[in-house]
Parts: C-alpha cells; sequence; structure tokens
C-alpha cells in the first residue's frame, strides 16, 4: 500500500530577521511577551519559546539567536545550540547539546532533565516598541 502522506522537514535557522524599531523602545523580560517550556532527550535539551500574540514573534525572532541563547546560559548549555523557527505557531525551538550533564540518572544537575531551562531564558531581555509594552502586559 502506498504511503500518501508528505514529511515535514524541519531546518534549522540559518538567517536572523530584522526588525525595524521606529520611535521609543523599551527592554523587556522575555517572559512578558512568551511562554517557555523545556525538557531533556538524554543530554540534549530543548527549549521553546512561544509568543504570547503574533505581534511578538518578529522582534522575539530577529533578537533570540542560537548564539544569544547560547552566551545568555554558558553555565548550562555546554555544546552546540541550534535554532528552529516555527512561523505558524510563533514559536522558536532551541536544541542544545551536551546541556544535561550526561542526562537522567548519570547527571550530577540539580535540574537533570532541564525543566527550568526556558524559565531561566524567560529572565532574557530584548528591546521592543514601548507601544507594544502596554499591549504585552495587558495580556499577562
Amino acid at each position: 500500500m502506498p504511503n500518501n502522506t508528505s514529511t515535514i522537514m524541519a531546518h534549522p535557522t540559518t538567517e536572523t530577521p530584522r526588525v525595524n524599531i521606529d520611535g521609543l523602545t523599551i527592554k523587556v523580560p522575555l517572559r512578558v511577551l512568551c511562554w517557555g517550556r523545556s525538557g531533556d532527550k538524554g543530554d540534549v535539551a530543548n527549549i521553546g519559546l512561544i509568543c504570547r500574540d503574533k505581534a511578538y514573534y518578529p522582534y522575539v525572532q530577529a533578537a533570540v539567536s542560537s548564539e544569544a541563547v547560547r552566551t545568555y546560559l554558558p553555565h548550562i548549555l555546554k555544546g552546540r545550540v541550534v535554532r528552529y523557527d516555527l512561523p505558524g505557531f510563533c514559536a522558536l525551538n532551541f536544541v542544545a547539546t551536551r546541556a544535561l550533564g550526561g542526562g537522567g540518572l548519570s547527571s550530577l544537575n540539580t535540574d537533570r532533565q532541564g525543566k527550568c531551562y526556558a524559565q531561566q531564558l524567560l529572565d532574557y531581555e530584548i528591546e521592543v516598541p514601548r507601544s507594544m509594552v502596554s499591549h504585552a502586559v495587558s495580556k499577562l
């Protein structure tokens, strides 16, 4: 029997889009703009950011690169960090190797499954138009 289902392949993000921020800006933590979720597969951590509103997505996408995440969390992310964009969900997914001290029961890390990694990333601050902040805060 032939398989008529199509396979969707995810590809790492290679470009970071630019956004034009005119006027007054403010730095806000990602928790104002996004929800976060994280977990593990062995020694690989998965960190997801989901924008609370589609209007925030271009700003989050432009500001939160793989390198930014790796630089912000050097105490836990020891390997490679790859970002995958999920535009249909207005979300970003980061896959980080060598992030859990061996993973599972072999890890001496306090958080062996990386469940708090997204919460740590939600403290990362990005610059957005000041007009967006009142809109974002009203959605919390």
